[in-house]
C-alpha cells in the first residue's frame, strides 16, 4: 500500500515536472510579447517545483507547491483608491444624514397599528354567524351536488355493465342448443 502511495507520488512529481517545462517555454514565449509585465526568471532552473510528494508518507497533496502570493494592486490604483476614498467617505455620511432626517418612523408604527386592524377585522368577518353559515351550507350543498354526480357516473356504468351482461345472458339463451352442437361437432371431428 505504501509503495502504491509512493508510486502515486512519484507520477504527480513527473507530470508536475512536465507542466513545469511546458510552463517555462510558455513564459519565455510570452516575455517578448508582453514587456509591462515581465514574469520573475530567477526561481527558474528548468525543473518543477513538485516531485516530492508521495516520498515519506506525504501523498499527492505534497506534490505541488500551493503558496500562491496575494495579488497587488498597481501603484497608481492605490493611489487613485487613497485619494478618492475620503471624498466617498464624504458622500457616505451626507447621504446617511439627508435619508436620516427626512424619513419619518412614525409611518413604520401606523403601517403595523393598520396592520393590527386588518388582522381583527379579518377576524371579525370569518367568524361572524351569518358568514359561517352560510359557508357551512354551501359546503353541504357542494358536497351533497358531488355525491349525485358521482352516482350518475355510476348508474351510467352500471347500465353499460347490465346492457352486457344481459346481452351476453340472451345470446347464450336462445343459441343453447346450436352451441352445444357446434362443440359436439369440433370434437368429434378432432378425435
Amino acid at each position: 500500500m505504501t509503495q502504491a502511495m509512493s508510486d502515486a507520488g512519484d507520477s504527480a512529481g513527473d507530470a508536475a515536472d512536465d507542466t513545469a517545462d511546458a510552463s517555462r517555454k510558455m513564459k519565455q514565449s510570452f516575455l517578448g510579447i508582453d514587456e509591462i509585465n515581465t514574469l520573475d526568471q530567477d526561481d527558474d532552473d528548468g525543473k518543477g517545483k513538485g516531485g516530492k510528494g508521495g516520498k515519506g508518507g506525504k501523498g499527492p497533496a505534497g506534490a505541488w507547491n500551493w503558496n500562491i502570493p496575494d495579488p497587488e494592486l498597481p501603484k497608481w490604483l492605490t493611489g487613485m483608491l487613497d485619494k478618492i476614498k475620503p471624498f466617498l467617505d464624504k458622500m457616505k455620511k451626507l447621504f446617511t444624514d439627508g435619508f436620516k432626517s427626512a424619513f419619518n418612523p412614525s409611518g413604520i408604527d401606523k403601517m403595523m397599528q393598520a396592520f393590527q386592524r386588518i388582522g381583527k377585522n379579518l377576524q371579525e368577518i370569518f367568524t361572524n354567524p351569518k358568514l359561517v353559515n352560510a359557508f357551512s351550507n354551501f359546503i353541504d350543498k357542494a358536497v351533497y351536488a358531488s355525491g349525485q354526480k358521482l352516482s350518475a357516473l355510476a348508474n351510467i356504468g352500471l347500465s353499460i355493465a347490465e346492457n352486457i351482461v344481459g346481452g351476453f345472458d340472451l345470446y347464450l339463451e336462445n343459441h343453447k342448443g346450436y352451441i352445444i352442437d357446434s362443440f359436439t361437432n369440433i370434437f368429434d371431428s378432432l378425435g
